[in-house]
Order: C-alpha cells, then sequence, then structure tokens
C-alpha cells in the first residue's frame, strides 16, 4: 500500500476516424430551439435542420487502430507516510489502520478514544422534498438494464444515459447514449439526443460551463470523451482521451481549465477484488482538454499501486481529490477493502494520502462543497455489511482530514435494512446522502435523502425520494443546484425527477 504519485510513460494520442455508409444517424429529437455554442472551428453537425447522416459526419465508431497506448505495466510506488495505514510512522503513537475515534486509537493516529463528537452545527441546513411526488419526465423512456449520469447547468438538469435499445435481447449488444434536459419542474427543456455506442458503458457527464464532456469507458481501448454543445449536440465523433485498453473503473470532473480523470488500470481480466490472489490495479490520474486531447504537460500520473472497486475524483479550488478502496488489514481472509483518498495538486506533482477512513468498506462517493470535499462510504464489520453509513470532510489544500468521520446508524433512524449503496451532493454545511437500502437482495430498494452537517450528525429526519415508485437498480443519481438538491432515477420504464429546497 505505497503512495506517491510517477509520472506514466509512452504517451501519444493519434486518433483515426472511418465513415462507412449504412451506419446510424445522430438523433435529436423533441421540439425546443437548438442553442449552437461554438465550435472551436471544427466541424459538427449542422446547425439548421435535420441533423446530418452518418455518411456525411458520424462514423459507425472511430478506428483507434494504430493508437499508441499507456504503458500500463506495474509501478513500484515509494511509501509515504500516513495515518490509517497499519504502520506506526514518525510523529504517531499508533496506527490501527483507520481515521475514526472509539477504538484506543484516534483519528489522527493518537492513543485514546479521540474527542467527543461535536454538537450539530447551528448553519446546517434541512433540504426538504417539493411537490407530492416525483415529477415523471416526460416522453423519456428508460430500459431497466441502464446506467445514468446526472449534472447541473445553474439553469436546469441534465441527464445522460447508457441503454439497452432491445433489453429483451441480451445478446444483441444494441446499445445507446441517450442525452436530456429538463428544469427544475421535470419540464423537457430542447431536444433529446440519442447517439451510437458501441457497448454497455459506464458514463460520467461533466458540465464545463460551456457545454458537456460526455466518458465513458471502451473496454479495450480506453476512457472516451464525446463533447457536447449546451443543447447536447454532439460537435463531433468520440475521441480517445485516455488510450488504456487495460483501463477498468473511472470519473471525470471539470476543473475550470480542463477535465482531470481518475482510473484504474491492471492486467485484462484482472478481478475488481481486494482479495491478495487478485492482483493489483494501478490508480492513475491525467488531465484531458476541452478537445479531448491527453495532456503530456503535467503527465499522467500513478498515485497508488493496490487500488480495487469504484473511483470518484472531485475539483477544488486548489487541487483535486480522489477516492477509491484500497487493500484492507485483514488479507488472509480474502476480499475486504478499506475506504481511502489522495489529494492532488492542479500540477500533479503532489500527492498527499488520506490513509485508510476505515478498516474495511466500500467507498461509494466523493464531491466538492464549494470549500471542502466530502466524500461518504459504507464500513463493514466482522467481513458484514452492517448498518452504518459514513462520511467525512478533506481541506482543499494538501487534503488534510478536517476532523474525525462522522457515522449514521440506520437503525437509530428506523430504517429497515443494512444492504445498500449511497451517494452524495455536498454544499457549503454539509451534505445530503442519497440512501438505497433494503433487508435482502429481493426486497425493493426504496430510496432517501438525509441531509447531515460537515461533522455528518443527521439534519431532520429522512426523506422519500421516490415514494410509491419502484426506482431500478444503478439508475439513480443527485447533484446540488442553486437552491437545493435534484435526484433523478429510473422506475419502470420511465425517468423521474425529485428537488429538495431548503426548509422555511
Amino acid at each position: 500500500m505505497h503512495l506517491l504519485a510517477r509520472p506514466v510513460v509512452g504517451i501519444v494520442v493519434v486518433v483515426a476516424l472511418c465513415g462507412c455508409s449504412g451506419a446510424s444517424m445522430v438523433d435529436g429529437d423533441g421540439g425546443g430551439e437548438d442553442e449552437v455554442g461554438e465550435t472551436d472551428g471544427l466541424d459538427g453537425p449542422s446547425e439548421e435542420g435535420e441533423p446530418d447522416t452518418a455518411d456525411e459526419w458520424w462514423p459507425p465508431y472511430p478506428d483507434w487502430s494504430g493508437t499508441e497506448m499507456l504503458d500500463a505495466g506495474p509501478v513500484d510506488v515509494p511509501y509515504v507516510d500516513q495515518c490509517g495505514n497499519g504502520i506506526v510512522d514518525d510523529g504517531e503513537e499508533c496506527d490501527d489502520w483507520n481515521r475514526l475515534n472509539g477504538d484506543g486509537c484516534d483519528w489522527n493516529c493518537r492513543r485514546g478514544d479521540g474527542e467527543p463528537p461535536p454538537p450539530p452545527d447551528p448553519e446546517a441546513i434541512d433540504y426538504l422534498a417539493e411537490g407530492d411526488g416525483p415529477t415523471v419526465i416526460e416522453d423519456v423512456g428508460v430500459p431497466v438494464d441502464a446506467i445514468l449520469d446526472l449534472a447541473w447547468t445553474g439553469r436546469e438538469f441534465a441527464v445522460a444515459l447508457c441503454e439497452d435499445m432491445t433489453p429483451a435481447v441480451h445478446s444483441d449488444d444494441a446499445w445507446q447514449f441517450h442525452f436530456v434536459r429538463f428544469d427544475g419542474y421535470g419540464r423537457r427543456v430542447g431536444p433529446a439526443w440519442r447517439y451510437p455506442a458501441s457497448r454497455f458503458a459506464s458514463i460520467r457527464l461533466v458540465w464545463t460551463g460551456e457545454g458537456f464532456g460526455l466518458f465513458y469507458n471502451d473496454q479495450g481501448w480506453g476512457i472516451v470523451m464525446l463533447r457536447l454543445d449546451p443543447d447536447g449536440k454532439p460537435y463531433w465523433p468520440p475521441v480517445l482521451a485516455v488510450p488504456d485498453g487495460t483501463a477498468r473503473d473511472f470519473d471525470a470532473d471539470w476543473t475550470g481549465e480542463a477535465f482531470v480523470v481518475a482510473w484504474t488500470s491492471g492486467a485484462p481480466g484482472a478481478p475488481m477484488s481486494c482479495a491478495p490472489s487478485s492482483g493489483s490495479l494501478m490508480l492513475r490520474v491525467a488531465l484531458v482538454d476541452r478537445f479531448g486531447a491527453l495532456r503530456d504537460r503535467p503527465a499522467p500520473i500513478t498515485v497508488e499501486d493496490e487500488a480495487f472497486g469504484m473511483v470518484n475524483v472531485a475539483a477544488g479550488d486548489l487541487g483535486f481529490a480522489v477516492s477509491f478502496s484500497g487493500r484492507g488489514p485483514s488479507m488472509y481472509l480474502g476480499a475486504y477493502c478499506a475506504p481511502r483518498v489522495v489529494w492532488i495538486d492542479r500540477e500533479l506533482d503532489r500527492v498527499v494520502p488520506s490513509g485508510m477512513l476505515s478498516g474495511f468498506g466500500m467507498i461509494r462517493d466523493l464531491g466538492w462543497g464549494g470549500a471542502e470535499f466530502a466524500v461518504a462510504w459504507l464500513p463493514r464489520t466482522d467481513g458484514e455489511w452492517g448498518s452504518l453509513v459514513c462520511s467525512a470532510r478533506f481541506g482543499s489544500s494538501g487534503g488534510a482530514l478536517l476532523g474525525p468521520p462522522g457515522c449514521v446508524d440506520l437503525i437509530d433512524l428506523e430504517i429497515d435494512g443494512t444492504r445498500g449503496d449511497v451517494r452524495l451532493a455536498a454544499r457549503d454545511h454539509g451534505m445530503a446522502l442519497l440512501l438505497t437500502h433494503a433487508p435482502s437482495p429481493e426486497t425493493p430498494r426504496p430510496v432517501l435523502l438525509l441531509n447531515v452537517d460537515r461533522h455528518g450528525t443527521p439534519v431532520g429526519e429522512p426523506h422519500d425520494v421516490a415514494g410509491s415508485m419502484t426506482v431500478d437498480p444503478a439508475s439513480h443519481a443527485i447533484v446540488p443546484s442553486e437552491v437545493g438538491y435534484g435526484v433523478v432515477f429510473g422506475s419502470l420504464g420511465t425517468l423521474a425527477l425529485r428537488t429538495f429546497r431548503a426548509a422555511p
């Protein structure tokens, strides 16, 4: 579990596009006028009339053969002192593999149980659901087998989905990306765009202030970016932004000048497991310009050589935070992961690790709250998923943990069920935790929103998000808006929105 930044060598991006006849169209449907943005002098879809056909503009899929790939081999990452890694470094009195209080070694690796929890933050706000229930977005069909991401532009919400066009036929690989915008009342804004997808893929939708970057992982090639104007219209075909054919999980964010991309990389077919026998994955970070070109100054770096599971990245004013799951302390028992965070400066030459936030657990989400980073994860106790949901805050400069993590026991909130997931959206004085839970894998998972303050203390009661609607697995997301939060979820073939505003 060694941590330090090291450049990745072998970086040349050469994109060759092939246009073939008989390909699908880039389809824009729905009403509204197109808000055509600047195109940086490159040709994209026509600004008037019907969308261009693939013969004129959109190839069936770019041909990246001949592209020089990143060197994805193993990297020897030197050791860095850190509280929470099980090693008593200089300046530490103890180190018990976590940053939690109450276990004899506190969150700063000092002997004792740590200071008592602080009182609730008086400036924290409870955000309440608007309306009598979720609003179904008009004319948007969502197959059950879909994955989505949500963005807020300052005026409206935008959702991107990777969806199965023929869910009844699982062997045909008929996938597409689907982009739609709507206002805070769930009313459609402008056309909905559909783009061809080579296969089912995880996606990230990132707002830049001028348009969107739609990122997805094309396994075998790397992480691909499709640049969209503010209306969701593609400027040009997909670009291979990170040419790493062994890329696994990833995330992206906008820094104000470029995209920051974090991803895990390893041998093809390596399981995403923390078991010692599974092999190791590298955690890598790179900057990508707004055209989708990988920057070589600063060069991509490897920050961890034992990373697993979900990766999240958030851009702050002075650097980036990356969360991931690393190998936990009880390796002899097998697949145990430990949640971790690293802070990286904007030049990619300084890396500050957090250590393990808890001995076991799966980190689920990371966000920027305007002045601090926030992270949420699900701990494990004695190898079993429990009823705890934990969160923590990190500083914008240097990534120091700003206090002991706060954990909420769902049982204390009378929430039935301990199997679930958590997503977060951060604000200045707290965050909203989007919780899915169920007593068993066979039970439908209700979705709740819980507001917590900066210390992880609940503010108000949990709020029901979906009402009587059933939430599709993996089809839900939350973002902060100008006045509160927006939650989008798929439900039995439809897309629904629930907004939350500050309590009066």
